[in-house]
């Protein structure tokens, strides 16, 4: 995007304010930037709807004016701000901000936006229940088609905001107001969050009441829940919308190590940080809405990094037949008020591993059954929240769904060529419970050659599919969604190579990914082991970022 710098003095004002950082120091920081707001043009409303409480905590009461910058979070895809330097944030040095001409009043604004940027405000509703209100946003594009998506809260889409518009000029300083109205907003504190789907230039924000604020009685109403989960028929309800599950299949293990001991996100380096960082980055810019691990993720340098990136989690519970029931209470307890979490899973292919127990150790499938059934029991008397699904290689059975009744949502693995072929069909017709598939994909090698074009061919094809089964575009349909398998190659899988050395070796067992129905287990990932895209992940961004 481009600005121009209208007002030296302002920017030299606000740069000087902005160093105030302790003690009085930061008192007086809010005092000037109050003062400075309405004496330089920045921005006050005089307008008894639209006023800015100011809290310590960096929260408005609603009704209020927010200007753009300031966020209370943000995640911007570009290193360093591109404006002038008397607009970048100390504490947001990558958020760009620059000085624009808006005739409504602009101090500094946001800019340069990418796809995938994102800001979170947080806003206090103060009223006893659920309210809507009409949101403002000062906005302006030189880029036709270039959108903001607004999620209150953040994951539930609300709708979006362009600049279009009949007889609208493009162009980075041609500032506009575009509304969006009737935004249900829970009691209490929230977070709004804005997030950007092309360049869109944002001076300021204005909620107001709507005139019918109220939910009108009798509305279904979200359980009193950090996320509001709860399921309704096929579809999985996040404070009333629905689920579209877009999720990466992520077990970054580092070069030379194996699973699980060499779990990234097991007691991180800080250039495991750096790394985890750079994933979650670029699931998010790829269009990722979730994540799911096959270890559950309890750093909590980790988990805020999760949170950064507005990414839901799949959290693993029970994988391994002899994990400890202390264990298990203990990843409920810690995680099930994480605003991240958003399944338990129980086992991943159970039906073929018997949580990976064998020889003398193996339980069996009666054996794994029962396990499963009681870990869910457990889970539910410590959580009565969040949904327990648990993973199932290929369909199960109408007799077995029967059986594990208290497993809420069921995941799918399935490797079947370029086609899911009528397997959302057949899931149709024995349960009406929501489903996803667990596990899907392709790896990059043909047979013995590298072959990075097939294996996009496979996961675009493949994602095209379940978009059209989704349950969030018609309650009758089978899938909330699925996780690509995955996200980065894993050099350790191949037992008769090396982890230090990617082999080229699988298996072939009767049915799995396109072209040739062979698992190359070190070859799946949508990036390689250093994080270099292949053209799988170019395209599914293209799937993704486009998907509602």
């Amino acid at each position: 995007m481009r600005y121009l710098a209208t007002d030296l003095w302002n920017g030299m004002m606000m740069k000087w304010i902005m160093k105030l950082s302790s003690g009085w120091d930061r008192f007086l920081k809010i005092i000037l930037l109050t003062t400075w707001a309405c004496l330089g043009g920045i921005g006050c409303s005089d307008s008894e709807n639209s006023k800015t409480q100011a809290l310590p905590n960096g929260a408005v009461t609603l009704p209020a004016h927010i200007e753009a910058e300031n966020f209370s979070s943000a995640v911007d895809l570009s290193d360093g701000n591109a404006g002038p330097a008397s607009c970048t944030q100390a504490a947001n040095p990558d958020v760009d901000l620059g000085t624009c001409s808006d005739s409504a009043g602009c101090g500094c604004s946001i800019g340069w936006a990418e796809p995938g940027d994102l800001l979170d405000y947080s806003v206090i509703n103060p009223q006893p229940g659920e309210s809507s209100y009409n949101i403002d946003l000062r906005i302006a594009s030189a880029q036709p088609g270039a959108k903001v998506r607004i999620e209150m809260p953040p994951g539930v889409v609300r709708g979006h905001v362009s600049a279009d518009g009949e007889g609208y000029q493009y162009g980075w300083e041609s500032w506009v107001t575009r509304k969006l109205d009737q935004v249900p907003i829970r009691p209490g504190r929230q977070t709004l969050r804005l997030v950007f789907e092309g360049p869109v230039n944002l001076n300021y924000l204005d909620i107001k009441a709507s005139a019918d604020s109220s939910v009108k009685p009798g509305s279904p109403q979200p359980p009193p829940s950090s996320k509001g989960i709860r399921i309704a028929g096929r579809q999985v309800l996040i404070n009333g919308q629905p689920l579209n599950m877009k999720a990466v299949c992520w077990n970054p293990v580092r070069r030379g190590q194996r699973h699980p001991e060499g779990l990234m996100f097991r007691n991180p380096s800080d250039a495991d940080l750096q790394m985890i960082e750079r994933d979650l980055r670029m699931m998010r810019e790829m269009g990722a809405n979730t994540i799911r691990t096959y270890e559950a993720i309890l750093d909590p340098r980790v988990l805020n990094l999760v949170q950064k990136y507005g990414l839901s989690m799949i959290v693993p519970v029970l994988n391994y037949y002899a994990t400890p029931e202390e264990r298990i209470r203990m990843v409920v307890e810690r995680l099930k008020d994480h605003p991240a979490t958003l399944f338990w899973e129980l086992g991943n292919e159970w039906n073929y591993n018997h949580l990976y127990s064998s020889g003398a150790a193996d339980i069996g499938l009666e054996g794994t059954k029962s396990l499963i059934k009681k870990t869910a029991n457990l889970i539910r008397s410590l959580d009565a929240t969040h949904p327990i699904s648990s993973v199932h290689g290929e369909l199960p059975s109408a007799g077995l769904l029967a059986e594990l009744n208290n497993i809420d949502v069921w995941g799918l693995n399935i490797y079947s060529g370029l086609s899911f072929g009528e397997r959302f069909k057949n899931w149709q017709a024995i349960s009406g419970k929501p489903m996803y598939i667990g596990e899907y994909g392709a790896d990059a090698v043909n047979r013995t050659v590298l072959d990075t074009n097939s294996q996009a061919k496979a996961v675009t094809t493949l994602s095209a599919e379940i978009l059209q089964n989704l349950s969030a575009r018609s309650g009758a349909n089978a899938a909330l969604g699925g996780a690509v398998f995955e996200w980065n190659d894993e050099w350790w899988k191949d037992s008769n190579g090396s982890p230090d050395a990617q082999d080229i070796g699988g298996i072939a067992p009767g049915g799995g990914p396109y072209p040739d129905m062979v698992f190359n287990e070190e070859w799946w990932g949508l990036v390689d082991i250093n994080r270099n895209p292949r053209p799988a992940y170019t395209q599914l961004k293209e799937i993704w970022t486009r998907a509602p």
